[in-house]
């Protein structure tokens, strides 16, 4: 499956369509949706993502502090401008951006005071 046909598959629209209804959680096409959503987590099926030259399982953000957290598949590294791009997407005042390697944090990019952005190796 493609970056395209993910999306597609995950739009809103597209999951409203199919019955999976967030304001109906208890729905049987919702509770089906959200426990496959789960269950591919917990077996860190993951997505290629083109950007980022690598496969993602999830990403976090936290809005109050600025901070992002990318998890790839084990073994796995990201492009650092790939990275940024996609936060700085999310927020354009991102600071930081911890990735993970499986369950090992992996690498940190910091934002310095004067806007260069560091990258920290084997956390």
């Amino acid at each position: 499956m493609d970056m395209k046909e993910w999306w597609d598959a995950h739009d809103i629209k597209n999951l409203i369509k199919a019955g999976v209804d967030p304001l109906h959680p208890e729905s049987e096409a919702s509770q089906k949706y959200w426990q496959d959503f789960h269950q591919r987590l917990e077996q860190r099926e993951c997505v290629l993502d083109e950007r980022l030259m690598c496969s993602v399982v999830s990403l976090k953000y936290d809005f109050h502090n600025h901070c992002g957290q990318l998890h790839l598949q084990e073994g796995h590294c990201c492009d650092m401008s790939g990275c940024l791009s996609l936060f700085k997407g999310i927020d354009s005042e991102v600071v930081a951006v911890l990735t993970f390697s499986g369950d090992e944090p992996d690498t940190a990019y910091c934002k310095r005071p004067n806007g260069e952005w560091v990258a920290m190796r084997n956390l």
